[in-house]
């Protein structure tokens, strides 16, 4: 399961509601000390942790310091699985027995006393029709047999709870639902308790001001927390289940032979004994390893180095970690969730570190959670994964993917924007996302260069010409790589000489077609807008987006072409705009011919050939 929302309230600095968005990949929580970052890294780790947590819950996590105040923590989940059991060892779905809420995800809420977890739900969209329908779960076979009988229905099996269930829930007319709480903790939930348990990720906390002691908390040390995910391999389970079964069976042997001695010397003292071990599922294999750690030079143990050499074992776990998950076919969702990763580390160690969480996080079922104050650190992280906390009066606020956000960190940080050695230079963002997609899309062009790792700029067409006599990186150490539409005019064939006599690496190429558009196959495009092109035009040459203005019979395009000038020409930016931004996401190798697909090759070349010769430099 992959966590995709994490809520807080009455929770240290969130004493109100506070909703926190957490991506697939990676999630970085940006702002200054005392803030509230690690306080959400310690949620999911008392939520998912409990006991073991490295932060033990207590009185003093309440907002409010009434003892009997709640503090509630929830988490929405999403890649729940899609069958589950929970009678016997017949497959159900959770949102055949309505326990998903109102996003189809599965939302699970803890509520904390100053003492104890007190009590666990799943907050569901639930039919109330009635009170037998509404509280199904929790009913019994023979109480559910009831029902069906009462209500003269016939059921597919009787035997099974959620066919009996499910044929009482058909025979409703179900058109609402409610927000309801069911509680898991309950003795007729185990089983939902136990489907769910089996299916939770791994959370392991990473704490740059750990204790340094002996025995250090489970997720502390990536030895444990690598037997963790081992233990919960089904393979594995299946073998230390046999283990289990030929204890009890040789224990129980044992006990028979003992009583059968027993009975000859005084049988009246008893007459039956039997081996009490607990159910397979309960046995605690993770405590028969609790001693082992990891030990460096001379044995000393790993705990007893200076933090600075743990934290650079730990990169060098998360390095192998990503090579690892990455070829594997991740079946247990882990979260590494790392405070501060820069403490105590080199520069270049920091860089590392980061490379090889992003990498990490690329991995199927692999969430990484971040906080960190680092400038260095923010100026390396991908946009997207960046979350800038704040404090607004009683109310914390988080703020995401979007350009103030990045203004605020970029201000309060010193960050500067960051430049590769290369920056690619084109005259729009559509561009941009055609050259991204098709590198992404076309196995290729990516193994040639990964574009996602260099700066793509849009100089735009106005100011393309001034930017260019300009030269605004001359001193920077930046080659540049431009790529312009050629165009009917070749209008940038001045700008392409400019370029070319540079000093520096700097390279330009205008495409051998009219524009970038040109190069989406004339499938795509005539699928795409019911249009169908004339075989006797030149492909390379078309105006397409004007082509489809004057010829598709979709409704926008129809009017906006009989309409005044401005709307045609707002109907062609949105033409541009599905063209590059969508349908070159469809491109494959097949659909380019021979002369287009080496073009383009030569184009992304070019530009690994550049970047190798600045590095060299």
């Amino acid at each position: 399961m992959i966590v995709k929302k994490l809520i807080l309230e009455n929770f240290r600095s969130y004493k109100n509601q506070t909703e926190i968005d957490i991506n697939q990949d990676m999630t970085v929580f940006i702002w200054k000390n005392d803030i509230g970052k690690s306080t959400i890294l310690e949620a999911l780790d008392i939520f998912f942790n409990w006991k073991d947590a490295v932060v033990k819950f207590s009185k003093d996590d309440h907002t409010i310091t009434n003892i009997w105040w709640e503090t509630i923590i929830w988490v929405v989940f999403e890649n729940f699985p899609e069958e589950i059991i929970l009678d016997t060892s017949v497959q159900t779905t959770l949102s055949q027995e309505y326990l998903l809420n109102k996003d189809w995800l599965l939302e699970i809420h803890k509520k904390y006393t100053s003492w104890s977890e007190k009590e666990t739900y799943i907050v569901c969209q639930h039919p109330n029709n009635d009170e037998h329908i509404s509280d199904l779960l929790s009913k019994k076979i023979a109480e559910l047999k009831t029902i069906v009988d009462n209500k003269w229905l016939t059921c597919a099996d009787r035997r099974i709870a959620s066919e009996l269930r499910k044929t009482i829930r058909e025979s409703y007319s179900i058109t609402t639902c409610d927000t309801k709480q069911i509680s898991i903790k309950e003795e007729w939930a185990k089983n939902i308790r136990d489907q769910i348990s089996i299916h939770m990720p791994i959370f392991a906390l990473f704490q740059s001001d750990r204790p340094n002691k002996d025995k250090d908390n489970e997720v502390q040390d990536p030895l444990k927390l690598t037997i963790q995910e081992i233990l919960k391999d089904p393979e594995l389970i299946e073998k230390l289940n046999d283990i289990a079964n030929e204890i009890k069976e040789k224990t129980k042997i044992v006990t028979e032979e003992t009583l059968k001695k027993l009975s000859e010397m005084n049988p009246e003292i008893a007459s039956e004994l039997h081996p009490s071990m607990p159910d397979n599922d309960k046995l605690k294999w993770n405590s028969v390893f609790s001693t082992i750690e990891i030990m460096s030079d001379g044995w000393v143990p790993l705990n007893k180095r200076w933090s600075g050499v743990r934290r650079l074992v730990l990169i060098n776990f998360f390095r192998a970690q990503a090579e690892k998950r990455k070829k594997l076919d991740n079946k247990t969702n882990i979260i590494y969730a790392i405070e501060e990763p820069e403490t105590s580390q080199h520069p270049e160690h920091q860089k590392k570190l980061l490379s090889a969480l992003i990498e990490l996080s690329e991995a199927n079922n692999t969430q990484i959670l971040l906080t960190t104050h680092s400038p260095a650190l923010a100026q390396l992280t991908p946009r997207k994964s960046i979350n800038l906390i704040e404090k607004n009066w009683d109310n914390m606020v988080i703020g995401n993917n979007n350009d103030n956000v990045y203004l605020k960190i970029a201000n309060e940080l010193w960050i500067l924007p960051t430049l590769s050695k290369i920056v690619v230079c084109v005259e729009w963002k559509n561009d941009i996302i055609f050259l991204s997609n098709i590198n992404k899309g076309i196995e290729e062009f990516g193994n040639i260069v990964d574009l996602s790792k260099f700066s793509i700029i849009p100089l735009s067409w106005s100011n393309l010409k001034v930017r260019v006599q300009k030269h605004y990186l001359q001193d920077s150490n930046i080659a540049e790589f431009h790529l312009y539409d050629r165009d009917p005019d070749n209008q940038y064939a001045g700008e392409e000489s400019t370029i070319n006599t540079r000093w520096d690496w700097s390279h330009c190429k205008l495409t051998n077609k009219r524009e970038m558009e040109n190069y989406i196959p004339k499938e795509l495009i005539e699928a795409e807008f019911q249009i169908t092109i004339d075989e006797s035009l030149d492909y390379n040459e078309i105006d397409l987006p004007k082509k489809v203005l004057e010829s598709s019979p979709i409704d926008i395009y129809v009017e906006a072409r009989n309409e005044w000038w401005d709307k045609s020409k707002k109907a062609i930016m949105i033409i541009k705009q599905i063209m590059n931004c969508k349908l070159s996401k469809d491109i494959s190798r097949e659909s380019l011919n021979d002369n287009d697909f080496n073009e383009i090759k030569s184009r992304f070349e070019k530009i690994a050939e550049m970047y190798q010769s600045c590095i060299q430099l």
